[in-house]
């Protein structure tokens, strides 16, 4: 069984830099940065594109090195966001996608625009794997049912430690994701072909001082909200168990992939067989008895474990709801996988 040390004493030792070191930098709008760019995605905050980079200006990023980069229109705070940014990039872990480097640039009408550069997932997202094993540049030897279960059992553990680490805090504060889904969670071949998942795209998340709850203007997929956001959808005010129930939702998807056929959508049908029409399916809705389908199914009692744990991740209370550093050390202790990552 993998040990998850106390993820404060961890943030601080492996970043090894404080959120204030890094100075957000204004590039002019004549700085040719990019080549080869495609789209690759759009979000609430901004767009996202695969390029290449030409060197000059960029810090610490070789020239013609493929990067994916997110564009948002910079908002109105612009001194919060630069902490932000910077908070950011002091956290570093295995799971967590790091930010490469971050500036801001106006367009042409002078528009000042945000660039937050990333390493670009040679995996592609999690949601897109979930709905086909056959999705390229996926690991091999997931017919294996030894490799493919060791595998998802790894990716439960790998988020559970990147939602711990990033609720951990360092320099004072804590990051709050506020958009955990699969579509945010990115797969990368690692060093001895080793397989990664990394959590990325914060673009709703805030940084908060010790533990205060944070206040958003918005939040993301509403499939993942919690129950507490729509008591008071209006004020925003919300902690880290909101990602805990995010996780969770991540979590239940994972370990029923351990359990039913893996075909095409599979995920998907089942979704639109437990949606409360006519509402939109939504977890919140229907984990309960998403998870009881799912154990039905199963005597095997690691599943029936990990079911255990996610429904205490996705409980409606927040008092009763699991801490993410606790939930990792559930998880952990319910998939009973060794430390490392999955080999191929």
């Amino acid at each position: 069984m993998s040990a998850l040390s106390d993820p404060t004493a961890n943030a601080t030792k492996s970043s090894g830099l404080k959120a204030t070191q890094h100075a957000l930098r204004e590039l002019p709008h004549t700085a040719d940065l990019f080549y080869d760019l495609k789209k690759i995605g759009k979000g609430t905050f901004g767009m996202v594109f695969e390029a290449r980079t030409k060197g000059e200006h960029l810090q610490n990023i070789p020239k013609d090195t493929i990067i994916a980069y997110k564009k948002i229109r910079l908002p109105s705070s612009w001194t919060e966001t630069s902490a932000e940014v910077n908070a950011l990039r002091a956290r570093q872990h295995d799971h967590v996608l790091p930010v490469l480097d971050a500036f801001v640039q106006p367009d042409i009408s002078q528009q000042r625009n945000l660039y937050i550069l990333t390493p670009l997932a040679s995996g592609g997202n999690m949601e897109n794997w979930m709905m086909s094993k056959e999705t390229p540049n996926m690991p091999p030897k997931l017919d294996d049912p030894v490799f493919r279960r060791s595998f998802l059992l790894k990716s439960i553990t790998s988020i559970a430690e990147a939602v711990a680490y990033c609720h951990s805090e360092i320099d004072g504060t804590w990051c709050g994701h506020y958009d955990i889904k699969p579509k945010n969670i990115f797969l990368f071949q690692g060093s001895a072909e080793r397989w990664l998942w990394k959590l990325g795209d914060f673009g709703l998340s805030t940084i908060k001082a010790d533990r205060d709850i944070g206040t958003i203007d918005e939040v993301g997929t509403s499939e993942y909200h919690p129950p507490e956001y729509y008591g008071n959808p209006k004020s925003h005010q919300y902690g880290p168990s909101f990602d805990v129930f995010s996780t969770g939702c991540v979590v239940l998807q994972l370990a029923t992939l351990l359990v039913l056929p893996w075909e095409h959508s599979m995920i998907k049908a089942l979704k639109s067989e437990l949606s409360q029409t006519p509402k939109p399916f939504a977890f919140r809705d229907s984990g309960v008895n998403w998870s009881d389908r799912v154990s039905s199914r199963t005597r095997d009692e690691e599943v029936h474990l990990l079911l255990e744990t996610t429904l205490q991740m996705m409980n409606p209370d927040t008092k009763h709801r699991l801490l993410a550093f606790d939930a990792a050390l559930d998880l952990i202790r319910d998939c009973d996988t060794p430390d490392g990552h999955v080999d191929l």
